[in-house]
């Protein structure tokens, strides 16, 4: 699905995380891996910290926004122990968010969500400006218990969700309707399609037409897509 990553600059330096969250193996019909990496200062790369799956978890079922709130609220009260303190500590004074959509096989695609939050004045105050899935600003002020890293983060991730998100349970799977026409080609309705996906999936069936050379795989219709085409890009 996507890989996620975070930098947070407080008074004692840049830190980050970085978050991998694909779907299980071809023999798993639902499940997805979690690994969280992090780093504790701008010059080093990131390195593992810990991982963990989520059984039953149906890709796609929810904006990467909201997937990527409810990685952080795991690694939080299932991984706490795992976070490097970097990560607890110190007033976030700007944190940047961007998530790549990345098949199992490691390739990235375009980028699904883009937001920095950035303190103003001495109080609690903070803006927070989206870019991608879409353009808004929005004030807030954070309490400096919850204006660490990790807290600010929840914070704004919480803040830019457009549906309300049960992180005590999954959302329920998609299901697209297929339609078969004449011919016996099955397609489903593009406008069927969730809306948060359909970036990456005109990404990734792109990418496919031009590896294959073949223009009929692409997206042809602004209407129908072909049915093998999206279960294509569910298991990717």
């Amino acid at each position: 699905m996507f890989r996620a990553t975070l930098s947070f600059s407080t008074s004692q330096g840049i830190c980050g995380l970085e978050i991998d969250a694909i779907g299980n193996d071809d023999d798993e019909p639902m499940g997805l891996e979690l690994t969280f990496k992090a780093k504790q200062s701008e010059d080093v790369p990131f390195s593992e910290v810990c991982g963990g799956q989520l059984p039953g978890y149906s890709v796609w079922s929810e904006a990467p926004r909201a997937l990527l709130l409810r990685c952080l609220h795991l690694l939080r009260v299932q991984w706490f122990p795992s976070i490097p303190a970097p990560i607890l500590e110190h007033t976030v004074r700007e944190l940047s968010v961007s998530v790549l959509h990345m098949t199992r096989n490691g390739h990235t695609g375009p980028e699904l969500v883009a937001l920095k939050l950035k303190k103003v004045g001495i109080e609690d105050g903070y803006t927070l400006t989206q870019t991608l899935p879409n353009r808004a600003q929005f004030p807030m002020d954070i309490d400096a218990d919850s204006a660490v890293p990790l807290g600010a983060a929840l914070k704004a991730l919480a803040q830019v969700q457009l549906e309300a998100v049960d992180l005590q349970s999954y959302p329920v799977a998609v299901r697209v309707p297929e339609l078969t026409d004449d011919s016996g080609q099955r397609h489903v309705l593009r406008d069927q399609l969730p809306y948060y996906a359909v970036a990456a999936f005109d990404a990734y069936s792109a990418l496919q037409a031009s590896s294959h050379r073949n223009i009929e795989a692409s997206l042809r219709s602004e209407s129908l897509v072909a049915a093998d085409a999206w279960a294509n890009f569910l298991a990717a």
